[in-house]
């Protein structure tokens, strides 16, 4: 992407920015990693493909610096949310956006044998939540580079399956999660890949008081589970990097799917992100509220 490279260039000759939060190669293809580029020579690492797959909003939190950040259009989401929380004022980054078309999923891509990325990304090593992605740009972008992908159909319905798989009763869903949960080591890595997970203090941690166990049973780590499926509600923007980063291939993402549905049908579409003029809904009060869902 050479006018990738060029754009980030003229930022930080133009001392524009400090930094610039993109890609790079890997030594441990066919993914990349997350770049930080201070000096314009090194703007040439730059790269962006469908192994892509870092959410890099994660890093501006705390970071200190005027960033540029390269951002997919489905990431954008987060900095909104961000925003709306007032962890991240808008002017206080640049947004280098590109256009994507699709990431691809490590664990397919590995399950079939593949070591290097595809020519052609198909469906079947497609990422889940790339399947029903209708945000392929990032219309908030500063510079935007590349090509815009033209918006196609998505080849999965958001929440398919949710309503079949939780209309099981109360015990069966229980006995599910507590041995899906059981695999839980507790490295808290779906935690701080989060970008909406920035608390300095997580009640995951504080000992004193000890509002959660911190040993590995399953009662402790479906506890820790289910408070953090409470805290991402109406927050949440499916960037999938929990479920991606956890070592034992727990379903997270079916736990927040499921509340963000919930969310969507609740408070009239509501869905993370996708509106900086629609306020999340335990920031909002309307008055017109059936509160159904509470009775």
């Amino acid at each position: 992407m050479e006018q990738l490279i060029q754009e980030a260039k003229k930022l930080l000759e133009e001392n524009k920015v400090d930094v610039v939060i993109g890609y790079r190669s890997s030594p441990l293809p066919p993914f990349t990693r997350p770049a930080f580029i201070r000096r314009p020579e090194d703007c040439e690492q730059l790269v962006f493909n469908c192994g892509s797959v870092y959410n890099l909003t994660r890093y501006l939190i705390g970071l200190g610096e005027k960033p540029a950040i390269v951002v997919k259009g489905c990431e954008q989401r987060g900095l909104v949310v961000l925003e709306q929380e007032n962890m991240l004022p808008r002017d206080s980054y640049l947004l280098i956006g590109v256009g994507c078309s699709g990431q691809v999923d490590e664990r397919k891509l590995r399950e079939g044998g593949f070591d290097r990325l595809p020519e052609q990304l198909s469906d079947e090593l497609m990422a889940d939540k790339c399947l029903y992605c209708d945000q392929h740009n990032t219309p908030d972008a500063d510079i935007f580079v590349g090509d815009e992908v033209e918006s196609v159909e998505p080849r999965t319905e958001r929440y398919a399956g949710l309503d079949e798989f939780f209309a099981q009763d109360y015990e069966e869903l229980y006995h599910h999660w507590t041995e899906v949960f059981s695999r839980c080591i507790r490295c808290y890595a779906c935690r701080n890949i989060c970008p909406l997970c920035y608390c300095e203090q997580c009640i995951s941690y504080v000992n004193m008081p000890q509002w959660l166990p911190r040993s590995v049973a399953d009662n402790n780590n479906y506890l820790f589970h289910m408070r953090r499926v409470l805290c991402m509600a109406g927050r949440c923007i499916d960037c999938g990097e929990c479920e991606r980063a956890c070592p034992v291939d727990i379903p997270l993402r079916t736990l927040y799917k499921r509340i963000a549905q919930k969310i969507e049908g609740f408070f009239y579409g509501y869905r993370a992100g996708n509106n900086r003029e629609q306020l999340p809904p335990l920031q909002d009060f309307n008055k017109d509220d059936s509160a159904d869902f509470i009775l």
